[in-house]
């Protein structure tokens, strides 16, 4: 069982952009330390591991089921939270996704 890491007061969502690349990129290079980073999280996903899963190992590394409940809390963090929730209403509505609009809604 792996400990969950810890977000800082003020995280950076950028920051976490980049650190779901970098986790992709060295398991694309055969780094022994990001593969088994990558198992522990996902274990019988197919590598090298496409973007969205590098974050969605980095969200559960910090103890969020999915990158989306990351950028969520993220949001909140950083005093965005009415702001972010309009922002992505707009884009679940662009996209018609009824099934995640409904969702956030009960949020």
């Amino acid at each position: 069982m792996t400990t969950s890491k810890s977000l800082p007061a003020r995280p950076s969502l950028e920051s976490l952009r980049k650190q779901a690349k970098s986790l992709a990129r060295e398991i694309a290079a055969g780094e022994a330390g990001a593969i088994a980073r990558a198992r522990v999280q996902l274990p019988n996903v197919k590598l090298p591991l496409s973007l969205r899963n590098a974050q969605l190992v980095l969200a559960r590394e910090y103890g969020y089921a999915g990158w989306q409940d990351l950028t969520t809390e993220v949001s909140k963090r950083l005093g965005h939270g009415l702001e972010w929730a309009a922002s992505q209403a707009r884009r679940l509505i662009h996209d018609n996704d009824v099934e995640r609009l409904k969702q956030a809604a009960t949020a």
